[in-house]
């Protein structure tokens, strides 16, 4: 059995920035998750509360994820942990399953998407575009603070290269809307533009295409209401 580093490799990414949320009494947590073809949360505002559960699941002699038994306490101010009242809150990231062993707690699934040894997939995270040096468990959120989790295939390369990030005015009206975009690395770095095929993003009611130049001016049309 191959033994897993949840932090190898990078990410290939698309991400929106959100709007900012008024501070409250109980603090929120951006969250995004993404699997391969399919966006399982778009970026919402989580509450987080210690301890979370978070349903065990276990390492089979394949390599494949099952179901354990019981759940495993998680704290709540945490990359896992946010990821763990997300699921709690939100259906489209159910089940998610914690497995615990050796080297830590790590996700082995979300949703349909399970880790596996062939080919090597699993579940990767950013704490603000950064992919940290620890387990998840270790890495603390805080006010502001932006986590992305996505599903990798090292077997096709899918979600292992630069996260890509469109940064865009957080109202819009339809019309001309000008995004900057930029590729970065899973240690942060915000690499040069270089050309590339053209890259689709669809948010809320806009809908574009532009092409990896470092920035670009994109025309979103609004779709009417029926």
């Amino acid at each position: 059995m191959k033994v897993r580093f949840l932090l190898a490799g990078a990410l290939a990414l698309m991400v929106l920035a959100l709007p900012p949320v008024s501070a409250s009494a109980t603090p929120a947590f951006s969250l995004r998750v993404e699997a391969p073809g399919q966006l399982l949360d778009p970026g919402t505002q989580y509450a987080t509360r210690s301890p979370i559960g978070a349903l065990r699941g276990e390492t089979l002699p394949s390599g494949s994820c099952a179901r354990g038994s019981g759940s495993i306490p998680l704290a709540g101010r945490n990359a896992l942990g946010l990821l763990a009242s997300a699921a709690n809150a939100n259906k489209a990231l159910q089940p998610m399953w914690v497995v615990e062993d050796s080297f830590g707690r790590r996700v082995c699934r979300i949703a349909a998407h399970s880790e596996t040894d062939t080919p090597f997939t699993g579940w990767l995270y950013r704490l603000n575009h950064v992919a940290p040096p620890t387990s998840a468990e270790l890495a603390q959120v805080g006010k502001g603070d932006e986590v992305l989790w996505a599903f990798a295939d090292f077997g096709v390369g899918t979600n292992t290269g630069d996260e890509l990030v469109l940064l865009a005015p957080p109202r819009t009206i339809p019309g001309l809307l000008e995004v900057t975009v930029q590729a970065i690395s899973f240690d942060g770095v915000v690499r040069a533009p270089r050309s590339g095929p053209p890259a689709r993003t669809t948010r809320r009611r806009f809908s574009a295409r532009a092409r990896w130049t470092g920035s670009a001016r994109l025309a979103g049309a609004r779709r009417a209401r029926r």
